[in-house]
């Protein structure tokens, strides 16, 4: 099963590229090669260049075993690279208005944090996930609070 997680993900790294290819392909076909030149080797370099960062960033994340991200809605999510795969806790944030700070993120308290579902792995590291959190959002740009009842983990 890993191996074929493996196939796949170089397969769709590739994605990309055959759909610029092909897109190459066809409008060499219905204008010359003036447009290939201006249009489809641009952009074959851009995907190639995203793709590359992409690969890039996960290999720096897998070898510093953890990473933190904004996820869709109001979701901070915590990734630590725990026996063999990634494990995911989530936290509450609100966008504010004006310039700075922009969010504040909230944290379960201590009392609330041994009662996360499913999350055995993070039980007796609240103060080094939150501290990993912290150095990377730092103020003034973010503040922090203990999560309200209704701001828990997701």
């Amino acid at each position: 099963m890993h191996r074929l997680s493996k196939k796949l993900r170089v397969l769709l790294d590739f994605a990309p590229f055959l759909m610029v290819l092909a897109v190459c392909a066809i409008l060499l076909q219905m204008t010359g090669t003036i447009h290939l030149i201006f249009v489809a080797l641009p952009l074959l370099f851009m995907v190639f260049g995203l793709v590359f960062w992409m690969r890039l960033k996960e290999r720096k994340d897998r070898q510093r075993g953890w990473r933190v991200q904004f996820s869709h809605g109001h979701s901070l999510t915590y990734a630590e690279f725990h026996e063999g795969k990634w494990r995911m806790l989530s936290f509450g944030y609100k966008r504010l208005a004006g310039k700075e700070p922009r969010c504040l993120l909230y944290f379960p308290t201590s009392e609330n944090w041994g009662c996360l579902p499913g999350q055995d792995w993070a039980k007796d590291r609240r103060d080094d996930i939150i501290d990993r959190i912290k150095g990377k959002f730092n103020p003034p740009r973010y503040i922090y609070s203990d999560a309200p009842d209704n701001q828990g983990t997701a």
